[in-house]
């Protein structure tokens, strides 16, 4: 996932959200998406595997900007 972590906001491609917010179309995107936020789950700094619960990630808005960036 070299390349997505490489894209610039220009490069970003539209992806197309349902009602709640989640990536729908296009398929590819979809797919892309999902590995790339799998790639940043194995990074210890950002998703630390001891915190078993989203919501008490200490680490959650840094991923976040991470993600939006």
């Amino acid at each position: 996932m070299a390349k997505v972590h490489r894209r610039t906001l220009d490069d970003r491609p539209v992806v197309i959200l349902n009602t709640e917010g989640q990536p729908v179309r296009p398929k590819a995107v979809v797919v892309e998406i999902g590995r790339f936020l799998g790639t940043l789950a194995k990074d210890p700094e950002l998703v630390p595997f001891n915190i078993l619960d989203w919501k008490f990630m200490p680490t959650k808005e840094k991923f976040w900007s991470y993600v939006r960036v």
